[in-house]
């Protein structure tokens, strides 16, 4: 095998020196399936296997010569992704390719320490920044658009509730009774609306970005945590304004 070794998964691109590393990092079963593609730095294909100790094993696919165009194919759409003109990468070699994706030497920054082993980081194509910095400005994107489409569920979750309750027979015996429901059942329609609607948003914008994994698993939990606690607040302010607005105008 001839380093760097790349791991494609679901859209998102790592680069490892060694297989040593590779194997830190993912275990066998990650490492199967159709959305992923393991490339040595000659194009190579890669395989990996569960040995019986439970750690991975990686080894060169003997049965095919290496296609150093699949790997060039793969480093070009990576690239393209990150908004480098298609033009400008069409006439490069593969390792001409490779070094754009992952330059040496490494700059200090850009280093970091894995039990003892060093693992350079490849580098954002659009504007040489780090891919976990790119993980976390689509982070940022999924957790806005989450909030403006909670918001909205929060709203139609509060006026179907509203016209549900208006619409029920009035019961003259239990007048403040029906109204403590009522006012209840506002709620819970109005957070239940924010919260499904907000997480559903959150997800689908993950799942577009190529972001649904083990790999990023630790920053959306976090992300999602503080997600739900926001638009739980905005579900409740939702609420209040909601209530409010039909006091004053007696809508």
């Amino acid at each position: 095998m001839t380093p760097p070794l790349f791991v494609w998964k679901s859209g998102v691109l790592d680069v490892f020196d060694s297989a040593d590393e590779l194997t830190e990092r993912y275990a066998a079963d990650e490492l199967a399936g159709g959305d992923v593609a393991l490339y040595d730095g000659e194009g190579r294909a890669l395989r990996a296997s569960a040995e019986p100790n439970g750690t991975t094993r990686i080894v060169g696919d003997t049965g095919q010569p290496p296609q150093p165009e699949r790997l060039a194919a793969l480093l070009r759409g990576y690239l393209e992704r990150g908004r480098v003109p298609a033009d400008s990468l069409a006439a490069l070699t593969l390792s001409e390719l490779i070094e754009r994706v992952y330059p040496s030497p490494v700059p200090p920054q850009r280093v970091c320490h894995t039990k003892g082993k060093r693992k350079r980081k490849p580098q954002r194509p659009s504007d040489e920044q780090p891919a976990d910095q790119q993980t976390v400005g689509r982070l940022v994107d999924a957790f806005g658009i989450a909030l403006l489409v909670g918001m909205i569920g929060a709203c139609v979750g509060f006026g179907l509730s509203i016209a549900y309750y208006r619409n029920l027979p009035p019961s003259p015996s239990s007048y403040y009774g029906g109204i403590g429901e009522a006012i209840q059942g506002v709620f819970e329609a109005t957070i239940a609306g924010d919260l499904i609607a907000g997480t559903l948003a959150y997800l689908w914008v993950l799942s577009q970005h190529g972001l649904l994994g083990r790999i990023h698993a630790e920053k959306i939990g976090c992300a999602f945590i503080t997600l739900v606690a926001v638009l739980a607040t905005v579900g409740v302010g939702v609420w209040c304004i909601g209530f409010w607005f039909i006091a004053v105008t007696g809508a």
